[in-house]
């Protein structure tokens, strides 16, 4: 790769950014969005500055640890979604101790609804993957690969549906506690 390529690389995504700013911007303009009191929006942006921080030091002990050739647990991938999830996890945990994660007198129901559909289909991608990983690991033994990959890396893979799961089922879940048992007044 040369120095131009990686300039014009550079530049075509810093203009892609700046084009999503202004899209995003357009239409936080001419469409209503929800509202959050002083209070929420204080408290949505520690658990952002939380959140973020947890990033920045998972992310530095992560890269560290891949350049100083340290046996790591889990494929590097994996450990990039889970450490994002953690991240999505902080915020709304967070959030919601300091009931933040809601607007003003809303309940979304639709929240919980798309928590939990989004934990049944990974659920069911996770007992479905399952399935083939045990196919693939009996033809494995007859020496045919029919996966294309290493089976440690598919059954990484195949468990991480199931982190996701738990992952949307704990978010719906506390959705609803939060909706069903409200705060004190």
């Amino acid at each position: 790769m040369t120095a131009g390529s990686v300039l014009l690389w550079f530049f075509g995504i810093l203009a892609a950014l700046v084009g999503l700013c202004a899209i995003v911007s357009f239409f936080q303009r001419h469409f209503e969005s929800e509202k959050f009191d002083e209070r929420q929006q204080q408290v949505r942006g520690k658990a952002n500055g939380l959140a973020f921080g947890f990033g920045y030091v998972y992310f530095l002990v992560l890269f560290a640890a891949m350049k100083l050739g340290w046996k790591l647990p889990l494929d590097a991938a994996s450990l990039v979604i889970l450490g994002l999830l953690m991240q999505a996890m902080i915020l709304h945990i967070y959030a919601m101790f300091h009931h933040a994660q809601l607007p003003l007198g809303k309940k979304h129901w639709t929240s919980v609804l798309a928590y939990g559909i989004l934990g049944c289909s990974h659920l069911h991608l996770f007992r479905s993957n399952q399935e083939t990983l045990r196919i693939a690991e009996i033809a494995a033994e007859q020496g045919v690969n029919m996966l294309g990959v290493g089976i440690e890396s598919a059954r990484e893979d195949v468990y991480l549906m199931l982190v996701f799961s738990a992952v949307f089922f704990s978010l719906a879940a506390m959705h609803l506690i939060r909706i069903v048992w409200p705060e004190k007044e």
